[in-house]
């Protein structure tokens, strides 16, 4: 139930977020809210697994920056 609570209102903030993301940074972020794999994201976007996990960890730390002026990241920073 508050892991249910945390992803709905992260997806909030990161919609709100989403607008400062590239193109290429808003489709990893739709791979990944669609819960798939890094092996799935490997094989949409045309990398190794190497580079999509790469990618992850980059889009990741890019938006614990934009989403730190949210006062929901304090709340979900745990799942991250």
């Amino acid at each position: 139930m508050e892991l249910e609570v945390a992803r709905n209102l992260l997806r909030e903030a990161v919609h709100k977020a989403k607008e400062q993301l590239t193109d290429r940074e808003q489709e990893i972020l739709d791979i990944l809210l669609d819960e798939r794999s890094e092996r799935e994201m490997a094989a949409r976007l045309g990398v190794s697994n190497s580079r999509a996990h790469a990618l992850k960890t980059a889009l990741f730390k890019k938006l614990r920056v934009l989403l730190s002026d949210y006062s929901i990241f304090s709340f979900v920073k745990e799942f991250l």
